[in-house]
């Protein structure tokens, strides 16, 4: 076996230090690296050939262009594509083989080969089954085969989404295939207590030992266990206070369903591929131009529009609006769709409904399309936003690598899903730009944001390389916060007022 035996400690610190940079991972504890599966070596035994290029390719190292756009990857992508060439037609139990480890896992410990095949790989090209199971963490879901290019979520609250390969996914073609545990998915702790993070002190198979750290700054004794099947934690406070603790774990169980119902609401225009907003022919800087005739188009009844001389659709195939987006458009987009305020299906209707958010009264519609004005309201309304300012001598450009990551480091102490980021600076072009998105996945041990959620082309999830490698010298200007008890506030109004309209 050409891959090396590492502990879950050492997986996972590399996962975050490293390949988090670069790729999206499954935030898993392993037990250790997961073992060759016993298909697998069957296979190798048969098949002479395809064992030895699967020693060569993971023998090969994984270095290679960092460059995420990149049309060719690090030196084991390119031993490896043309490998994936030769077996993508009815061979591609062989791919698995060459990839998917014991439980179906796509094990990868090296960063920039993660990323190569976070890029460069979907699901479709390791399957052709109209079904198959896939877990991420320790959520198991059947997928359905949309097209040739894609797999689909068949059940559940995201069926009909697109279900794109993650580093450290689990894929089988029977769901026994992907039951089996290989480590801890810690991400599953944090819901019962609302936690920021689980500092880890001791790791066995059976049980975790550590810190619990709330949501609110506290550390705790805690410990992770399974019992009954059910993943279960325990944390040690006194007796006294344990009344005071209920509350204050309602209160942070509350505060960050806030942050992942917004989040919630990015992940709708993700599946819905809404596009930038960048006309296709354009006359000098036009970014922003497509969604006011988009807007004039969907509430006169038109089902297209045009924008110098090309033609645009007015909705998705599946009749969701196809709502153009600049970066900022996202931001305020997302908060005002979980609050109810979106544009209607276009079996239901043209209508903009009305939820409890509205940015445009307080913003301006100018206004409102500009990241420095979502600055300057966060400074003017301390009562709506919280805000965390750096001023010019204390940014940090993202080509000091280094120091940026600190800084990250820093900032997951004082952050939390659903936190807008605003950064600024030069880009490739020579011109500062300012661009802006959510802080949407922090990992469950170290408490770094390693994931952000924003428009950039279309809606994407990504981690901070790709964000950021088109302007090293831009940098974080601020940290925006929507304060929670202002949205509450206009919660209650909105239903007071709804109430008042009944008949």
């Amino acid at each position: 076996d050409p891959i090396k035996l590492q502990t879950g400690i050492e997986i996972y610190d590399d996962a975050v230090k490293k390949t988090g940079k670069l790729a999206w991972f499954v935030p898993m504890l392993f037990n250790g690296t997961p073992p060759m599966s016993k298909e697998q070596v069957e296979l190798f035994d048969q098949h002479k050939r395809l064992a030895n290029e699967y020693s060569e390719m993971w023998q090969t190292r994984g270095g290679g262009t960092y460059d995420p756009y990149a049309w060719t990857g690090g030196d084991r992508w390119k031993y490896f594509e043309p490998v994936m060439k030769r077996y993508k037609s009815r061979q591609k139990h062989k791919l698995r083989a060459l990839l998917l480890r014991k439980g179906g896992v796509l094990f990868v410990e090296d960063a920039q080969a993660a990323s190569d095949i976070y890029r460069f790989l979907g699901i479709h090209n390791l399957f052709d089954e109209e079904h198959i199971w896939h877990r991420r963490g320790d959520a198991i879901h059947r997928l359905r085969r949309k097209n040739k290019l894609s797999y689909v979520y068949d059940e559940g609250p995201r069926k009909g989404e697109h279900t794109r390969l993650l580093v450290f996914d689990r894929l089988a073609t029977t769901r026994e295939g992907v039951e089996g545990r290989l480590g801890w998915d810690l991400n599953r702790l944090r819901p019962m207590l609302a936690l920021k993070a689980f500092q880890l002190e001791d790791h066995g198979e059976d049980l975790l030992r550590g810190k619990a750290k709330m949501r609110h700054g506290d550390l705790l004794p805690a410990a992770a266990f399974e019992e009954g099947g059910a993943l279960k934690i325990a944390v040690v406070v006194p007796k006294a206070e344990q009344d005071k603790w209920f509350e204050q774990i309602k209160t942070d169980r509350a505060s960050a369903a806030i942050g992942r119902g917004i989040l919630r609401a990015g992940e709708k225009m993700l599946a819905e591929e809404l596009p930038f907003d960048e006309p296709i022919t354009e006359h000098g800087q036009q970014d922003g131009h497509l969604r006011p005739a988009w807007e004039d188009a969907y509430l006169r009844g038109g089902w297209s529009y045009n924008v110098n001389g090309d033609k645009y659709r007015v909705f998705n195939k599946d009749g969701t609006p196809k709502v153009p987006q600049v970066c900022i458009d996202f931001i305020y987009d997302s908060i005002e769709r979980w609050s109810g305020t979106w544009y209607s299906h276009k079996e239901t209707g043209r209508e903009h409904t009305n939820g409890f958010i509205h940015i445009t009264p307080w913003m301006g519609k100018r206004k409102r399309r500009q990241v420095s004005q979502l600055v300057q309201a966060a400074a003017d309304h301390p009562e709506r936003m919280e805000l965390l300012r750096y001023e010019d001598g204390e940014r940090i450009q993202f080509g000091d690598s280094e120091r940026f990551y600190t800084r990250l480091k820093k900032l997951g102490d004082t952050s939390q899903p659903g936190d807008i980021i605003a950064i600024h600076g030069l880009k490739n072009d020579g011109r500062n730009h300012w661009h802006s998105f959510y802080l949407y996945e922090f990992d469950p041990i170290y408490n770094l944001p390693h994931l952000v959620i924003g428009n950039t082309g279309r809606v994407r999830i990504q981690p901070w390389h790709p964000v950021m490698r088109t302007g090293p010298k831009r940098s974080i200007v601020a940290r925006i916060r929507w304060k929670e008890d202002w949205l509450r506030k206009e919660k209650a109004a909105w239903e007071a007022g709804k109430d008042k309209t009944a008949p």
